[in-house]
């Protein structure tokens, strides 16, 4: 270290870590605390309030990158590629991944593909409108959660995956506290409460464990659509007229249409009580409904082909339960009070109610402590804002708790396929914003000497508050504490309790600590640190370079074509053969393709069946699924058949197709290889290819991609289905047409010799050469799908369902050339759609400019908003 001379004295220089170490705390305690004079005034200057906006506002920046700085420039992901360990042939290949428990499994085996095909598709040309390597082809544009159009998606492009996720996450985060920390500002909080609401709902458990999730990208949009909305009653129609437009359109690129319901049901809830008593009140909450439709009109181009997508997916089969989700149970609330009380994947420790993230709420036990404050002063009547975020509270929190007085509302048409647990970002949100009330009306006391009856009235009531949290905590200890036991995490979980208490302690002594501007300081930094320490690890890391190393095992499936692959156990999870570039008939997404599940179910009425992995459990046992167990025995026996089949059904895609009970499926599926263990047995018809450490690779010579057929049987599409048992399939066609007979067609020419030749194939058509003596039938065995068209010498054919799964359209004699394409209509009107909502939303700019009007209601027109004047 090195060394200076002052006075003879020698004094050891600080290193550059000490003093950046000082310099950013001296940053941060000036931009929680007021300046010199400003712990007496309620409303200091402007330029003070604007430079102490700015601040906070460049450390919500910082808050949201720094968890995610190592992904993005170290050697480090936020992708979870350690999972790979678990599935050959990575496991047999890469001794060096490190075992990973599952959590964040979507990550790896979905969102990580789906990046790949997104930025390979738009570099090569090709807008991603289809997938050929999932389900035996399947939409990509018109699935939600891909998030084409959503803005933080195209991240992919500018920067490669995995190190794109870890730039996306940390954008995410920073618009969650970047907008609740402007939206409590404009209410009028000050700019040390705004940015604790901000903490509490952005870096709670709940929302970093969603961050992975498309969920995520709707849930970022609440407090920037509330802004907006608050800004059209306040003094500007034409920013929040532009801003709920854009945020109604983006939730819907977003990727989670669910999600969508409640957050504009929150923005109506919250529109009704800012408007309460103000004159213009009509002409205003007409703008906002004019806003509202203009976004869906410009988020056309994405609802529409969904919405034709869904409709042919089994995301609609089931009974309204099954739909809405099972009820929370009460005692699940406890992770309120303390984080990973039912464990977490991270370490397999995770037993709770099915789904971390729809269990994990905490966000500081200091939020209920701060939000019991949030009425002490002023009435629901005085105070609406508060009302709005009380009610959003106890609706938001009856719904997922299953109260019978609000169960009517899944009954509303769009909420039907809503699940319960869409409804906790809003319980979080709504926590969050009314401790950020209630940290303000404490942090805002003037200091009054200790003994005064004034001082000892908010000492008695946090106190009270402190214990009766603190006996909530002991009480759901003592509860659970054979189960606990059982799964030995006791220890743990009294440790995650005593830090609770620790924190509860600490924060209520902050609180009542007479100078003020070092409470500005430390209740922030406390609760940067509670949730900090709590939320960094929700996302595990791995290796960045490469998650998906290339296998010299794997190029046997695309060399020299595509081929199509099926593999059995824990082998090439579906979504893999993304990356690779090779067809799997499964895929991983609950849009099950409906036809594809049908057909599966008729050949084999046992395939996939999760139902006796998700409820089948010992009720004599304790076990990771306990409270799984509770909530489903519940549900079954009040709805009984309706919902075990709705569980077989939604949750195809879940378990791997890991029995042959039916051979014969594979063969009809095309599958040119069949990839299996080595102690699988495989069908007849398949032979021996190659054998890699870990596995074996089987091969079937006679599974071509395209057949004529010369005999057909029209059918329709419900009787088509028990057909496929009774028909000889090789050389018959069950058709969904009204073609006629085969013997009515004309006799085939003498000579000609017959002949399919592929012409080409890309990521949404393919052609064949066909050379034919009389009209026949040609099948191919890629799946049959709304918005698929098929062309004849290029002319537009009519396309059919063939074996029910398959696509089929007649051929007449002679030579021609056969196209298929995926040119979905919906998606043209959608383009239409979307352009139209443009339009409206440019020509309602330009009349506003051009009539040099600013609709503003009086009542809110003086009122003192934005960080220029209401911080305190």
């Amino acid at each position: 270290m090195a060394a200076g001379h002052a006075n003879g004295i020698t004094r050891a220089e600080p290193s550059k870590l000490v003093l950046a170490t000082k310099y950013a705390s001296v940053y941060l305690f000036k931009s929680f605390t007021p300046g010199k004079g400003d712990h007496v005034a309620r409303h200091p200057e402007e330029q003070s309030l604007k430079y102490r906006h700015r601040q906070l506002l460049l450390v919500c920046v910082l808050i949201g990158v720094l968890p995610f700085a190592d992904a993005m420039i170290g050697h480090r992901t936020v992708v979870p590629n350690g999972f790979l360990s678990q599935y050959e042939p990575w496991r047999s290949e890469l001794s060096g991944l490190r075992e990973q428990a599952l959590g964040h499994f979507d990550l790896l085996f979905q969102f990580l593909p789906w990046a790949e095909f997104f930025r390979h598709s738009i570099y090569s040309g090709n807008f991603p409108l289809w997938n050929p390597y999932t389900y035996l082809g399947s939409p990509y544009l018109a699935n939600p959660q891909t998030a084409v159009f959503f803005p933080l998606t195209w991240i992919h492009l500018i920067v490669p995956p995995p190190q794109s996720f870890a730039v996306i996450f940390a954008a995410k985060l920073s618009l969650f506290l970047i907008g609740t920390f402007l939206l409590l500002r404009q209410h009028g909080l000050s700019s040390t409460s705004s940015f604790v609401g901000a903490v509490l709902f952005s870096l709670s458990m709940h929302t970093a464990a969603s961050i992975p999730y498309p969920y995520s990208n709707v849930t970022v949009l609440l407090p920037w659509i509330l802004l907006a909305i608050h800004k059209t009653f306040s003094n500007n129609s034409l920013c929040g007229f532009i801003g709920t437009a854009v945020a109604v359109a983006l939730s819907i690129f977003a990727g989670q249409p669910q999600s969508v319901v409640p957050l504009l049901g929150a923005a109506i809830l919250f529109s009704f009580f800012v408007s309460n008593g103000a004159p213009g009140r009509a002409r205003i909450c007409f703008y906002l409904a004019t806003a509202c439709a203009t976004g869906l009109l410009i988020s056309a181009i994405q609802w529409i082909p969904t919405y034709e997508y869904i409709s042919d997916s089994m995301a609609v089969v089931g009974p309204r339960i099954a739909k809405s989700g099972p009820a929370y149970p009460l005692s699940s609330l406890i992770t309120v009070l303390i984080p990973d009380f039912f464990g977490t994947p991270s370490d397999g420790t995770f037993w709770g109610y099915p789904g971390y993230i729809d269990l994990s709420f905490y966000s500081s036990i200091l939020t209920p402590f701060l939000a019991a404050f949030s009425f002490r002063r002023r009435s629901l009547r005085q105070d609406p804002w508060s009302a709005a975020f009380l009610l959003l509270l106890v609706v938001s929190l009856g719904l997922m708790l299953g109260l019978p007085i609000l169960e009517s509302l899944f009954n509303v048409p769009g909420f039907r396929l809503v699940g319960r647990k869409k409804f906790a970002f809003l319980f979080t949100f709504a926590m969050a914003c009314l401790a950020a009330k209630g940290s303000d009306d404490l942090l805002t006391d003037t200091p009054v000497d200790p003994g005064s009856r004034s001082h000892r009235r908010p000492v008695l009531g946090a106190a009270f508050i402190a214990g009766l949290l603190m006996l909530m905590i002991v009480v759901s200890l003592f509860y659970f504490r054979p189960f606990l036991l059982a799964m030995g995490t006791y220890r743990k979980t009294l440790l995650l309790a005593s830090r609770s208490v620790l924190v509860l302690i600490t924060g209520t002594g902050i609180l009542l600590y007479r100078k003020q501007g070092q409470r500005r300081f430390l209740l922030p930094l406390l609760l940067l640190a509670d949730l900090g320490t709590v939320g960094y690890g929700l996302i595990p890391r791995g290796t960045a370079t490469p998650v998906y190393p290339a296998l010299p095992a794997l190029k046997a499936f695309t060399d020299p074509r595509p081929s199509r692959v099926a593999a059995l156990g824990t082998i090439l999870p579906p979504n893999s053969s993304v990356v690779y570039g090779f067809e799997d008939i499964r895929g991983y997404d609950v849009l099950t393709p409906r036809r594809l599940f049908h057909f599966l179910k008729a050949i084999d009425p046992e395939a996939g069946d999760a139902y006796r992995w998700l409820v089948t459990l010992d009720p004599n046992t304790i076990h990771q699924n306990t409270l799984t167990r509770r909530v489903w025995d519940r549900e079954i026996a009040k709805y009984g058949v309706e919902l075990t089949d709705y569980l077989r059904v939604a949750n195809w895609w879940y378990p791997m197709l890991n029995r042959i009970d039916q051979p014969r499926l594979f063969e009809l599926l095309k599958a040119r290889y069949l990839v299996a263990s080595p102690v699988d047995d495989v069908p007849a018809g398949y032979s021996l290819e190659s054998n890699p450490r870990g596995f074996r690779v089987f091969l079937n010579q006679g599974t071509d991609r395209a057949k004529l057929f010369s005999s057909w049987i029209r059918s329709t599409e419900q009787e088509a289905l028990q057909k496929m048992n009774t028909t000889d399939l090789p050389n018959t066609v069950v058709v969904e047409s009204d073609l006629p007979p085969p013997g009515s067609i004309s006799q085939s020419v003498p000579g000609t010799a017959e002949r399919i030749s592929p012409g080409g194939r890309g990521l949404a058509f393919s052609r064949y050469e066909v050379v034919t003596g009389r009209g026949k039938v040609l099948v191919e065995f890629d799946r049959f799908a709304p918005g698929q068209k098929v062309y004849v010498d290029g002319r537009l054919a009519s396309l059919f369902p063939a074996d029910y799964l398959f696509k089929g359209v007649f051929v007449p004699q002679g030579r021609h050339i056969v196209e298929f394409r995926y040119q979905p209509d919906s998606l043209y009107l959608g383009m239409a759609g979307t352009l139209l909502g443009l339009v409206g939303l440019l020509l309602f700019v330009f009349l506003h400019r051009r009539l040099g009007r600013e609709y503003i209601s009086p009542s809110f027109a003086g009122r003192r908003d934005g960080f220029r004047f209401c911080a305190r």
